[in-house]
Order: C-alpha cells, then sequence, then structure tokens
C-alpha cells in the first residue's frame, strides 16, 4: 500500500451534548471527539497510540484515548483548555513508530465564563456550594431544627444537672459538727430512747450519720440514688452499699407500722443492725478505707 493512499485520512468534529453547556459550541475543558476514517497502515497499534505535540501545545491539549472501531476508522477524545482559535496544519497520531497525518485541524474554543459575549467585569471566583440556592423537603429542615433544640437542651439539662449537684454537695456542709459522726450518733441516740425512739428522730439520726460518714445528700435522694452515688464514689465498698440500701428500706417499712409495740419491737431490732453498720463504718475509718 502507497504512502499516497495511507495518509487518505478524513476526520470529522464530533462534541457530544452536556447538560448545562450550548449544543455543538466547543469550550474550555469539554471533550470532543474527531471521527476519523480512511485508509491507513493496518499494523498501526492503537494500544499505543499518542498525539504528537510540540512544546507550545503540550498544556493547551489532553488526549485521552485514541481507539479504533473498525479497520478504517478511529476515534480520537480530546479536551482543549486554552480558548480561540487554535489551528493545526498537520495533527498527527503516533505509536511509537508509525505516524498518522489526521490533515489540517482548526478549532474554535469558546471561554466557559464569556456571557453574551461580554468579558466578565471582575476575574472568576472558584465554584463552591451555593447554600442559598439549595431546595430540598420541608421534613429536612424541621429535623435538622429538632435536632439542635434536642443537643441545646441535653446542654441545658447537663448543666442544670450539674449546679443541682453543686447545690446539694453544698448544703452538707448544714451538717457539719465538731463531734465525730459516730459519738454524735450514740448521742442523739441516747437522747430519744426515753420516748421509745419515735420513727421519724430515729430516721434523721440515722440519715445524718449516712449523710456525714460518706458525704451523700442521702434527705434529697432516694434509696437507689443514694447507692448510685455512693458506688460512683467508693465503687470497692460493696457490702456496706449493700447493708446501706437495706437498712434506708427497713426504715421505710418502720414508718407504716401502726401497732406500738410491734413497733417498739422492730426499732430496737433495726437499732442493733444499726449499730453494727456504725461498728463497720468507723472501722473501715480507722483503716483509712474512708
Amino acid at each position: 500500500m502507497s504512502e499516497a493512499a495511507v495518509n487518505q485520512i478524513h476526520c470529522k468534529l464530533q462534541i457530544p451534548d452536556v447538560v448545562g453547556l450550548e449544543k455543538d459550541i466547543l469550550t474550555v475543558g469539554r471533550h470532543f471527539y474527531l471521527n476519523c476514517e480512511g485508509l491507513r497502515d493496518p499494523a498501526f497499534d492503537f494500544s499505543k497510540a499518542t498525539v504528537v505535540l510540540d512544546e507550545n501545545s503540550k498544556n493547551t491539549i489532553k488526549v485521552f484515548k485514541i481507539e479504533a472501531r473498525n479497520a478504517n476508522s478511529f476515534d480520537v477524545d480530546l479536551v482543549l483548555y486554552v480558548a480561540g482559535e487554535l489551528k493545526s496544519p498537520s495533527f498527527k497520531i503516533t505509536d511509537g513508530s508509525r505516524e498518522i497525518d489526521l490533515g489540517a485541524q482548526d478549532f474554535k474554543v469558546k471561554t466557559v465564563i464569556e456571557q453574551a459575549g461580554k468579558p466578565p467585569e471582575k476575574p472568576p471566583e472558584p465554584f463552591g456550594y451555593m447554600i442559598s440556592q439549595l431546595h430540598w423537603p420541608w421534613q429536612y429542615s424541621a429535623g435538622l431544627l429538632l435536632f439542635f433544640v434536642l443537643v441545646l437542651a441535653s446542654v441545658l439539662a447537663y448543666f442544670l444537672n450539674k449546679m443541682k449537684w453543686r447545690g446539694r454537695i453544698e448544703r452538707l456542709k448544714n451538717y457539719d459538727s465538731p463531734i465525730q459522726a459516730d459519738s454524735q450518733f450514740y448521742k442523739e441516740l441516747r437522747k430519744i430512747e426515753k420516748k421509745d425512739y419515735p420513727i421519724f428522730d430515729l430516721e434523721k439520726i440515722c440519715k445524718v450519720y449516712i449523710l456525714r460518714s460518706f458525704k451523700i445528700p442521702v434527705f434529697e435522694l432516694t434509696h437507689k440514688q443514694s447507692i448510685s452515688f455512693l458506688k460512683s464514689k467508693l465503687p470497692r465498698l460493696k457490702n456496706e452499699r449493700r447493708l446501706m440500701y437495706n437498712l434506708l428500706k427497713d426504715l421505710e417499712l418502720l414508718k407504716n407500722i401502726k401497732n406500738n409495740d410491734t413497733d417498739l419491737e422492730k426499732r430496737k431490732k433495726f437499732i442493733d443492725q444499726f449499730y453494727r453498720f456504725v461498728d463497720a463504718v468507723e472501722d473501715l475509718k480507722s483503716r483509712g478505707q474512708l
């Protein structure tokens, strides 16, 4: 096959449609194709094909793919990065050892920032997210608002709870006394002995001992809350927590007994149990564990 026959290549410009861009208008950065047909060297290797570019064209033209469709046709996928009219009297492709001349090519490239033929008044800014133009369902806005309200409520609840606990701890100072907690317990218990240990006085004396020994605001907490507070402060005192919980429950039961004789008997039994509890706690204090 003669060289003249091999170089009989004719190319047609094809610009694929893109949403948002003008039809059949070549712009900077827009993909387009040269659909070429004609006789060529059958030994040409399209898997290695590149465009022959001079130094001035390397930064203005980028070739993405050259692919043969059949024996006499192939496509060249290109992008141009400079606006204006680009003329090439001899546009060639090569596989490293052979060349195919695509003939003279003339590209008219339009800049994408021109509007109605008028140049921009200031340099173009980088494209960013245009939040004001986003459109989304009102449920998303409501959900987002609810999320922020819940976060705000959680933060507020956290600080209110912290202030509440700070107030409770501060009020513990109202029970401070120069007398040791166990001495105060025995002293106050002797005072109510002649009155057969009135339950409300007995409850106060026992809870004051717990409050002073463990620094627990027991008058402002439920039994379970008191035990949880002690667990967070002194997790190793498992036995003492169990004894304290049982004693606090027994105090509640004693407050509901109506029979005076049975009431007195059960109160004395409870006092014996509380004595043992006091002994155990004071032993912890003497060993430096409390």
